[in-house]
């Protein structure tokens, strides 16, 4: 989904993006609803045991989106599991109820008929899910109890079935790697547990539930035991941004970063946090989570009350400062308006007498071309007269050739002096789109140009057509093409070689 993992952005980028994501929130919603509807759907063309695990999967995917729809779906899958007389199937369903019921407020239920169950007599592959469900209900009797003796119990019993679960788990397994850590994180090796976690993090895709518990996993540790409030709002803004992508309404991440930013001060952002997570948990019937937040916005309310009578004040003032400034603006426009009127017409002026700059070289080198034309036809002249012995007509003619050269000599000399005076820059512009290695003698001193700066300096005026640059220069079109080439195969960028030339000493 991002092109490098969320946990490298920096903070203000990490809560922007919850702020993205909070404003499509009902669009996740409705991607996870609409999952677990096809599901649904499918479910009368299935046989009744695989009605039985479809129904279950069902009842799994609404633990993370409402509670009182997974436990409607529990019994709907204990009925069948109970037609079938499916013994395993009923313990694995009791196992999600039980977990299901803290979320619902019947932590006390969950607890006393967890321990009730015989681990012995579980099957293998009903262990697994024992030990995780024993686990989540430890872990919030860890978080609602109040008497620090509770919470100690509680938390040495999550440990030990965390313990449980890692011994069911392959150990390349991500889960296992995720629990390993975890375990550790309140010991000695803390630092090196958070590590692995933030790290295990770029294994696991942001969609997956997997990922927002490790994220809020990390910022616990941060908020409880490395007191770094900062790098804790952090990790739970990438949880909260987990829970938003995969419709999870059952969530803490959300409302403690709400909590954590109140401290800092960010006000507004606390009031839309706790608001959006009092909003979802009332929607998920996770009434575990709804004291929580209970206990933290009032206050948080408060401060927002009087951060907006605050604002009321600074309101005010704002208007008065506003209304003086209107008024400035609207003299300073008057003014702007009447430099723009006078710019653009000196704007249009330089324009016309660019455009006629370059008509009138155009039509100076078109003359040129006319003169050097009648040349070479006098040449031609010549020859035939040399044929039929007219040595008398060709007494003045013999320095013809002298002469074509010399013109074409004095044209280019003129041509030179006159192009380097209206296009100064132009060397240095040349250069700028060659190699460096490949570039052109720019000495201040240049009074003329070498025949490939000449054909650049045609092209520049707009002339393009090989044959007629050709003329100007006295060489064949064969010659004119290899320079071209030449020096295309020195640019920077061969493909607009042509059209950067264009662009030289171009008026803006």
């Amino acid at each position: 989904m991002y092109a490098y993992p969320l946990h490298q952005f920096n903070r203000h980028e990490i809560l922007d993006t919850l702020d993205r994501y909070l404003e499509r929130q009902e669009e996740f919603d409705m991607k996870a609803r609409g999952r677990i509807e096809a599901s649904v759907h499918k479910l009368p063309s299935l046989s009744p045991r695989q009605r039985l695990i479809q129904t279950e999967n069902i009842a799994v995917d609404y633990l993370h989106i409402n509670a009182d729809s997974a436990l409607r779906y529990l019994d709907k899958a204990d009925r069948l599991a109970t037609l079938l007389a499916d013994s395993n199937a009923m313990l694995r369903l009791k196992c999600l109820r039980l977990r299901t019921y803290p979320i619902k407020g019947m932590l006390a239920t969950s607890l006393a008929e967890i321990e009730k169950i015989n681990v012995q007599n579980l099957p293998d592959e009903t262990r697994g899910l024992y030990f995780r469900s024993a686990a989540q209900i430890f872990d919030y009797a860890h978080d609602m109890y109040e008497p620090a003796g509770y919470r100690e119990l509680f938390r040495r019993k999550s440990r030990t079935m965390a313990d449980s679960v890692l011994r069911t788990l392959d150990t390349t397994d991500r889960e296992y790697k995720y629990y390993k850590a975890s375990r550790r994180l309140t010991g000695r090796e803390g630092n090196e547990a958070v590590a692995e976690l933030i790290e295990l993090l770029d294994s696991v895709d942001v969609s997956d539930y997997l990922y927002a518990r490790m994220a809020a996993e990390i910022g616990n540790y941060y908020l409880t035991t490395a007191k770094n409030n900062e790098r804790a709002s952090f990790f739970y803004a990438l949880s909260a941004i987990s829970d938003i992508i995969t419709g999870n309404t059952e969530t803490t991440s959300l409302h403690r970063l709400g909590k954590l930013l109140y401290e800092n001060g960010d006000i507004d952002r606390a009031m839309n946090y706790l608001n959006t997570s009092l909003k979802r948990s009332v929607e998920s019937g996770a009434r575990i989570r709804l004291l929580e937040i209970a206990e933290a916005l009032p206050i948080v309310m408060s401060a927002s009350a009087q951060s907006e009578a605050s604002h009321r004040s600074a309101l005010v003032w704002g208007m008065c400062i506003l209304a003086f400034l209107a008024l400035l603006l609207i003299v300073l426009v008057g003014i702007l308006w009447q430099q723009r009127d006078k710019l653009r017409r000196l704007r249009r002026n330089l324009d016309d007498r660019h455009r006629l700059k370059d008509e009138y070289i155009r039509e100076l080198l078109s003359l040129c071309a006319v003169y050097l034309s009648t040349l070479n036809d006098v040449n031609r002249l010549t020859a035939r007269k040399l044929k039929a012995k007219q040595y008398a007509d060709l007494l003045d003619m013999i320095e013809s050739g002298k002469v074509m050269r010399h013109q074409l000599q004095t044209f280019h000399e003129v041509f030179d002096s006159a192009f380097l005076k209206i296009y100064p820059h132009f060397i240095n512009g040349v250069n700028s789109l060659l190699m460096p290695d490949r570039r052109f003698d720019q000495s201040s001193d240049i009074k003329t140009l070498s025949p490939e700066l000449r054909l650049l300096a045609f092209m520049r005026l707009g002339i393009d057509d090989s044959a007629e640059i050709a003329k100007f220069l006295g060489l064949s079109v064969n010659t004119v093409y290899a320079y071209r080439n030449k020096l295309k195969s020195r640019a920077i960028n061969r493909l607009s070689f042509d059209a950067d030339i264009m662009n030289i000493d171009e008026i803006s």
